[in-house]
């Protein structure tokens, strides 16, 4: 397993929708698209007059927790093999996780679900009408408090035998994902998790706000975000500022959800 940065960033999202190898369906119910390898929006298509802002938001903790899925680091499966995996919550602590509907899945840049089932075929964690490309691919699972981001990473290969040094996620985008329902003055929260200790930057991304940098730990705060589809980022670089890795996924806004006011 690569080592997890132990450093601070965020919250979590409403409810979620497919997207562009992402969709939020419960792990153990419908499946649901993948992307095998993570792309980077280039920074060029940030608009020269920014419609959002990114500011810095509140840091989490993050903490390897190895137990959470019982799935081992670099298993490679065959393609009838990969259909019949079980994929299993992984300690107590997992289960009771998972019975409350906290623990999430990330796989590749998918939009995250919850696991809702102890044991449930590894497939359920592909969107629905989609196959799982051949080669390397990156399982995150993560249980989010108030104040730290429980997180295991597990990366496996399908049918082909490639090396791992290349191919491994750097950084994952936690959340949001599927569809964001808010209201037009709220904040929508972008958390990314440093997969690496390589990781010494993280800088998150929108096309409708100019990109923010910040320290593995911390989350970005997107204000102004307007209804609709939005591509949602976060790029990883190292100690000499080379871009290693991103994660994003296609993020639906709907902003003209206004919060309940008090009973009459």
């Amino acid at each position: 397993m690569l080592p997890i940065l132990l450093l601070a960033p965020a919250s979590w999202l409403g409810c979620q929708r497919g997207v562009s190898g992402t969709g939020q369906h419960a792990v153990g119910g419908p499946p649901a698209p993948p992307s095998s390898a993570v792309s980077a929006t280039p920074a060029s298509s940030t608009p020269k007059t920014p419609v959002a802002v990114l500011a810095e938001g509140p840091a989490r903790t993050f903490r390897p927790a190895p137990d959470l899925i019982a799935l081992d680091d670099g298993a490679r499966f065959s393609r009838t093999e990969f259909e019949d995996k079980a994929l299993s919550a992984g300690g107590p602590r997992a289960i009771r996780a998972t019975d409350e509907g906290s623990l999430l899945l990330v796989l590749d840049d998918q939009s995250p679900r919850p696991l809702l089932a102890r044991t449930v075929p590894l497939r359920s964690v592909v969107d629905e009408d989609r196959e799982l490309a051949p080669g390397w691919h990156t399982l995150v699972a993560f249980i989010q408090t108030a104040s730290e981001v429980e997180l295991s990473v597990v990366h496996f290969q399908i049918e082909l035998e490639l090396p791992r040094l290349d191919s491994e996620a750097k950084c994952a985008l936690l959340s949001p994902g599927g569809t964001v329902h808010t209201s037009p003055s709220a904040e929508v929260e972008l958390l990314a998790a440093p997969l690496s200790a390589d990781v010494r930057r993280l800088e998150y991304f929108t096309r409708d706000a100019d990109p923010l940098s910040l320290a593995p730990g911390l989350s970005a705060l997107a204000r102004g975000l307007p209804s609709g589809d939005h591509r949602l980022g976060v790029r990883c670089f190292d100690a000499a500022g080379k871009l290693i890795g991103a994660s994003e996924r296609t993020v639906t806004i709907n902003a003209d959800a206004r919060p309940k006011g008090p009973a009459p």
